[in-house]
Order: structure tokens, then C-alpha cells, then sequence
């Protein structure tokens, strides 16, 4: 009497805990497609829809900014090109700065620096060169063991630590084949190989299946699964499974769940972030609009800026002398004052 009891005790908190994993697993599955949908909400509506609005809206200021950034990498790449090839030469700024733009011009600027690269490959392996010292071969030889042991060690012990080998038979390993599973059997009953002439419900399917799949979605998968698969004898069967089993699918959906919600949180501080309820109100659509016209104001102001520093810095370098003789009339009218 007292072993049976013992064992309905048993089988009672087996109960239990099932139980309350599935509890929980049903409750992260419908958290889960609550966060989903209005994650997709917004990127495959809301965002693609507010690129086309500002695209219309501020189309010309948008393509002075596209030009006035594409003038500002030019020039910033002008002036690198000429810091460099004076360094490399030993020249004057104007000097390199006539060098580079000649180059630019005639076409052979990348054998500009064909010579500074062999220069730099014959530098590299100079240096790569044994020392000629008094150590005999032997130091040689231990020194190179102990550095390739520790290399193996190091290697052992990053493989250990991998987040691929930490954890996947752990819980990964069930989800994964579980989800595997289903996926495959969705496949042999709607990939267009196998079926030459898919109806438009069943394309439309095929390609939900194939995003349930890529968000790692089980019960997504699962509800595909119960649409599509009439007999669905080999669908796992949940409220049989092994607890552990439940338990890995419970914490796939948490983990999937956190992974959702972290993208939600970084969507939500784009102003794109509910669109669909900012156009429907014209006082919401108007005070949009003039706050992007602000940034983008500002943005061509800032790159404005940037051009007019670099345009100076250059005709600094090409015309040093009369750039000498402003500073100092500059600096005498600053006395005068």
C-alpha cells in the first residue's frame, strides 16, 4: 500500500508540473503571435510605407542631401589621399595634393600607389624575417611547442565555451528537431518541386510556413501543421510528451518571445513607429512633416558646413601663400581692434 501511494504521489507531480509547463507554453505562444504581428505591423507596413512617404514628400531636399554627402566623402577622400602620398614622399601638402588630382584626372591613380604597396609587402616581410641572434635551435624548437600548446588549449577552451556547445543538447536539440520535423513534413506537402501546380491558398501557405520557420514559431508551425496534415499522426503530441521535452519548448518560445520584444523596443524609437495611425490623423501627418523637415534642415546645414571645411582646407594646401597672407590680415585687424 505504501509503495503505491508513494508511486500516485509520483504520477500526480509529473501531472502537475506537465501541467503548468503547458500552461506556460500555451501563454508564451499567444504572447508570442500577439508580439509577432505587430512586429510584421511594422516592418512590412508601417516602415516601407513611411519610406515612400518622405521619399515623396522631401524628395528634392533629399537628393541635395544625397549629392552634398557624396561631394563631402570626395573631398575627405581627397585630402586623406593627399596626407598620405606626402607622408609617403616626403613633399609639400600642395605638392601631393597636384599629384593625386593629376592622377585623378588621367586615370592612373591606382598605379599611384602601386609602389607604395610593393614598398609595404617588402617592409612586411622584412619584418617577418627571423632575428639573427645567438639562440640555438633548440630554444627555437621549445619556444614553438609551448606557443603551439597553448594555441591548442586556447582553441579546446573557446570550443568549450562556444555558445553552440553550451547549451544546445540542453534545450536547443528538442526544439530544433521538433521543429525540423514539421517543417519537413510542411515541405513534402507544399514545396513547388513537389507540386507543380500549387493553388494560390496553398503558395500563400507555403510561404507562411516559411516564415513560422524563419522566426522559429512552434506553434505556428504547429497550427500549419493541424491545417494542412489531414491524418497528423506523426504531429507530437504535447500533452503526452516527456516533461523535459515541454519544458525545452516552453523556454525555445520565451527565448523567441525575448527576441521579438528586444526588436519591438529598438522599432519603437524609429519615427516611422506606428505610421499607420499618424496618417490617419492630418494633425498628427502635419507636425511629422515639419519635424523631418527640421532634421533634414539640419542635416544640410551640418554637411554645408563640413564642405565649406574641407573646400578650405584645400585651398589652403594649393594656395599656402595667400592663405598665409589672410590669416595675417585676420590676425592684424584682431590687434586693431
Amino acid at each position: 500500500m505504501l509503495h503505491a501511494s508513494v508511486q500516485t504521489m509520483i504520477l500526480s507531480d509529473a501531472e502537475r508540473l506537465r501541467r503548468k509547463e503547458l500552461e506556460a507554453y500555451h501563454a508564451g505562444c499567444k504572447a508570442l503571435d500577439r508580439e509577432t504581428r505587430k512586429l510584421k505591423t511594422y516592418e512590412e507596413e508601417e516602415l516601407p510605407g513611411f519610406l515612400v512617404w518622405v521619399q515623396g514628400e522631401f524628395a528634392e531636399e533629399l537628393a541635395q542631401v544625397n549629392e552634398w554627402t557624396a561631394m563631402a566623402r570626395a573631398l575627405g577622400q581627397l585630402i586623406d589621399d593627399t596626407e598620405r602620398y606626402a607622408a609617403w614622399k616626403g613633399v609639400s601638402r600642395r605638392i601631393a595634393l597636384d599629384v593625386v588630382e593629376c592622377a585623378r584626372l588621367d586615370g592612373t591613380y591606382d598605379e599611384l600607389w602601386q609602389d607604395e604597396e610593393e614598398e609595404e609587402e617588402d617592409e612586411e616581410e622584412a619584418e617577418a624575417e627571423p632575428a639573427d641572434d645567438d639562440r640555438s635551435w633548440g630554444e627555437w624548437s621549445s619556444r614553438s611547442e609551448e606557443s603551439s600548446s597553448r594555441s591548442e588549449e586556447s582553441s579546446s577552451r573557446s570550443e568549450e565555451s562556444s555558445p553552440r556547445r553550451r547549451g544546445a543538447s540542453a534545450v536547443d536539440k528538442p526544439v530544433d528537431d521538433y521543429l525540423k520535423s514539421l517543417y519537413r513534413k510542411l515541405v513534402r506537402q507544399l514545396h513547388p518541386d513537389v507540386n507543380a501546380a500549387l493553388s494560390r491558398e496553398k503558395e500563400r501557405l507555403w510561404h507562411e510556413v516559411q516564415d513560422a520557420y524563419l522566426w522559429r514559431d512552434v506553434h505556428r508551425l504547429e497550427r500549419l501543421y493541424a491545417k494542412i496534415v489531414d491524418d497528423g499522426k506523426d504531429l507530437m503530441d504535447v500533452k503526452a510528451s516527456p516533461i523535459g521535452d515541454l519544458r525545452a519548448l516552453r523556454l525555445a518560445v520565451e527565448a523567441n518571445l525575448k527576441r521579438v520584444r528586444k526588436r519591438i523596443r529598438e522599432s519603437q524609437r524609429h519615427v516611422a513607429w506606428g505610421f499607420r495611425k499618424t496618417r490617419a490623423s492630418q494633425a498628427k501627418l502635419t507636425r511629422l512633416r515639419r519635424d523631418i523637415g527640421k532634421d533634414i534642415a539640419h542635416d544640410l546645414a551640418m554637411l554645408r558646413m563640413q564642405r565649406e571645411d574641407l573646400e578650405a582646407q584645400i585651398e589652403r594646401w594649393r594656395h599656402p601663400t595667400t592663405a598665409q597672407s589672410r590669416a595675417k590680415a585676420r590676425r592684424a585687424g584682431a590687434r586693431g581692434r
